[in-house]
């Protein structure tokens, strides 16, 4: 799921872009999408004022990518069975990033402090190369784990950073039976050339995602979030269900299951 995606250079930036703080905030969970006002429109594109409003519902404090934050993060597979079960932190003044836990039951310790990486598999920094393909360990100079999970734990906060082109126009579309206006963000070569498709009701509040790839030979997927979880103020889609564009196939669910901010 995403994996086969090139997240690429602009993600360094956006790996770090990652979470947020005060005083130990610890997660509570919202079931129902909350009944908030958007936040008065603001000058430029349609595109951009929708950010505004989705800024404005997920992150009013503006704390992503400017304060520590731990969370909790368990994912299945198609058969629901555990995949992975994690614990990640976030260090943004260091460009850290960290995480413990299992994936696919091997013992996972990963650090990143100031762009240097720590790894260790099952209590061992000795790794051989086809384990460390296995877990990724052998892309993007290391850093795979970091970037992939900034990149995804920040949904919609990084839907504008470096890199991104925003289409300017909004469509009014639906998804999963919402009506929802569409955000269009198409990424450079070096970030594997796809193109994003972020899915938000009138509140701001973002319930999917839908990455077409540049390469016609591969499919791409979609994602359906649902529900929220939050920690002063910043609100992160709870769940994450995965499906293939071409037949819908469900392919697993990530679940963000604690959150809190320092």
């Amino acid at each position: 799921m995403i994996h086969g995606t090139k997240v690429g250079a602009w993600a360094l930036i956006v790996g770090m872009a990652l979470l947020a703080p005060a005083c130990g905030s610890t997660a509570h969970e919202t079931q129902e999408p909350l009944d908030e006002p958007a936040a008065a429109a603001e000058p430029g594109t349609e595109a951009e004022q929708l950010l505004t409003r989705a800024m404005a519902f997920h992150d009013p404090a503006g704390s992503w990518g400017t304060r520590p934050v731990t969370m909790t993060w368990s994912g299945t597979g198609d058969d629901g069975a555990e995949r992975l079960r994690l614990e990640m932190t976030t260090e943004p003044a260091v460009f850290g990033f960290g995480l413990s836990g299992h994936y696919r039951g091997t013992r996972l310790e990963y650090s990143v402090r100031d762009g240097e990486v720590h790894v260790e598999v099952d209590g061992s920094s000795e790794i051989d190369p086809e384990l460390r393909k296995k877990l990724v360990l052998d892309r993007e100079d290391g850093l795979f784990w970091r970037n992939y999970f900034g990149f995804l734990a920040g949904f919609p906060m990084n839907v504008g950073d470096p890199g991104a082109e925003l289409d300017p126009a909004v469509e009014q579309t639906e998804f999963m039976g919402q009506a929802v206006e569409a955000l269009t963000v198409r990424y450079p070569a070096e970030a594997g050339s796809d193109i994003w498709t972020y899915y938000f009701l009138p509140t701001g509040q973002n319930v999917g995602v839908r990455f077409d790839r540049a390469d016609p030979t591969r499919v791409g997927e979609y994602l359906v979030f649902e529900g929220l979880v939050e920690a002063d103020g910043l609100k992160l889609p709870k769940t994450r269900s995965w499906h293939m564009n071409d037949d819908d196939r469900h392919l697993g669910n990530d679940v963000i299951e604690t959150l809190s901010v320092e």
